[in-house]
């Protein structure tokens, strides 16, 4: 039963995983569950001149964040490559029997890709002194409350 179980969470996990990273546009959702997370607007719009000036960054940290969101530009997969992981995904699940380990490999790969944006978010957050990062999470906030007023 736990066998069964683990198949079918693993199973629902590249479903989803796999329906978000086919889209053919899928755009920024600022604050909506974005790249990012829930209530997360995405990195790039911190260099943004409303946003800069909101948090009040110099120079400095702006070329250091723009030079870290660049630097991971390269990281990311094309989307060639992620319509390749999405026919895989698809192949997989229309596969007379479930292949446990390919699912596990597909799963790891979307991990190792996840880990890698929690670094990006994390190093560019060192940028920011303190009282920067109080006024972005007060931004965040704001912003996911509008989210919640407009969708009750």
């Amino acid at each position: 039963m736990k066998s069964l179980f683990r198949t079918l969470t693993l199973a629902s996990a590249l479903v989803l995983s796999a329906q978000a990273m086919a889209g053919d546009n899928p755009g920024p959702r600022h604050g909506h569950g974005g790249p990012e997370g829930p209530g997360m607007m995405p990195l790039h719009m911190l260099l943004k001149d409303r946003v800069s000036e909101k948090l009040a960054l110099t120079d400095t940290q702006k070329a250091q964040i723009k030079s870290l969101l660049e630097a991971h530009k390269g990281e990311r997969p094309s989307r060639d490559e992620m319509k390749a992981k999405m026919a895989e995904f698809k192949a997989l699940m229309a596969a007379p029997s479930f292949d446990e380990n390919k699912a596990r490999a597909l799963l790891e790969e979307r991990v190792d890709h996840e880990l890698d944006r929690m670094k990006l978010g994390h190093d560019v957050m060192q940028v920011l002194t303190q009282e920067q990062r109080d006024t972005l999470a007060d931004m965040r906030e704001k912003m996911m409350s509008r989210h919640f007023k407009k969708h009750d």
